[in-house]
């Protein structure tokens, strides 16, 4: 009896895909192994500006390609887009939350603005009520001053009318009667010697 024969050591993806002759398949480096370097140029796409801050942070762990020993050619290529699908919706994902916080920051700002426009025009509507009750209290004074006037204007003319004479004036008001005293007996006189005469 011949001994059993004996077991197959064990291959890993690699391996299988290249039997299988997938060896021209783009190669897709294990996500398993360390993140490499980058480089200093300027990215070339939004996709890597986007992949390359998740690979700074150490925290997050890329999913890793898991192909089963024994995967035919249409396993694999369903594994790596099941792979690739995982990644573009991690970054989606990211882009969706940073432009939820780049939306929030501006929400935040405008709701500041509004708060300032609302202080200011609380303000300057107290300074309009302001100017408007010392407009009235302005108007209302220059009433009072037209009043005045014209009570002075009016106070003038009793007074000129009623205005006492002048000493000089009274001096002469009290000649007057004498004047006509002194006139009456030079007539008399006048008419006593024409009467002599005649006799």
């Amino acid at each position: 009896m011949s001994p059993p024969p004996a077991k197959a050591p064990a291959t890993s993806a690699a391996e299988v895909a290249a039997r299988q002759g997938l060896g021209q398949l783009p190669s897709v480096p294990p996500l398993h192994q360390p993140a490499p370097q980058p480089v200093k140029q300027q990215p070339q796409a939004h996709s890597r500006r986007a992949a390359e801050p998740a690979e700074a942070k150490p925290k997050q762990e890329r999913p890793v390609l898991e192909i089963k020993e024994g995967a035919t050619k249409a396993e694999i290529r369903r594994a790596r887009r099941m792979l690739s699908n995982r990644e573009s919706a991690r970054r989606s994902r990211r882009r969706k939350q940073e432009h939820l916080s780049t939306l929030e920051e501006q929400v935040n700002e405008v709701t500041r603005e509004k708060e300032e426009l609302l202080d200011k025009l609380d303000k300057a509507e107290e300074e309009a009520e302001k100017f408007e009750a010392d407009n009235k209290v302005l108007k209302r004074r220059v009433e009072e001053l037209e009043q005045e006037v014209e009570s002075l204007r009016s106070q003038r003319g009793e007074v000129g009318s009623k205005m006492p004479r002048s000493p000089s004036m009274q001096r002469t008001a009290s000649l007057e009667p004498l004047k006509k005293r002194a006139h009456t007996a030079n007539g008399l006189s006048v008419k006593q010697e024409e009467a002599n005469g005649r006799q």
